[in-house]
């Protein structure tokens, strides 16, 4: 799930994508993807969708258009997205995967511009204010600083 505005994003594991109008619960859009969602993001002009075979498609919001898909090795169960600020054009996605990487992408371009590799798969991901952080399978949390990534600011590790 995933709420932005007015609008709700929702993936099954049958490979589709609904966007929804709220409160009214209209329909607008349904996305088909040819493997199931394990996680997905809406932004104000993006929906992002983390796949099982590793695919991550990126949508227009509210047309529905695709606007690139690009890939992980393994599969993709984190993204989160830092909306581009007022008067910025770019807007970052970062992804999570069960490869052990976590990856930095700027939009609408989808170009890769950091990656992180770490001991295991990263489950879960955020993005904000010029840092990306993983936190992975085994119970560790590395803050790292954008856009190198070049060493973990901060890591917590599992207990």
């Amino acid at each position: 799930l995933s709420l932005r505005g007015g609008l709700l994003a929702t993936a099954a594991n049958n490979g589709v994508a609904t966007l929804w109008r709220l409160p009214d619960g209209e329909q607008l859009l349904s996305l088909p993807h040819n493997e199931p969602i394990n996680a997905l993001r809406l932004s104000a002009e993006f929906l992002v969708c983390g796949c099982q075979k590793g695919t991550v498609a990126v949508w227009s919001v509210p047309h529905g258009q695709l606007v690139r898909e690009m890939r992980h090795t393994e599969s993709v169960g984190a993204v989160a997205i830092d909306d581009a600020q007022e008067g910025e054009e770019v807007t970052l996605l970062a992804t999570g995967s069960d490869d052990l990487t976590a990856a930095v992408w700027r939009l609408p371009a989808c170009e890769r511009i950091a990656q992180v590799r770490r001991e295991a798969s990263v489950g879960t991901i955020a993005l904000g204010g010029g840092h990306l952080v993983t936190g992975c399978d085994d119970g560790d949390v590395s803050v790292w600083a954008l856009p190198s990534c070049a060493a973990p600011l901060l890591q917590i590790a599992a207990p």
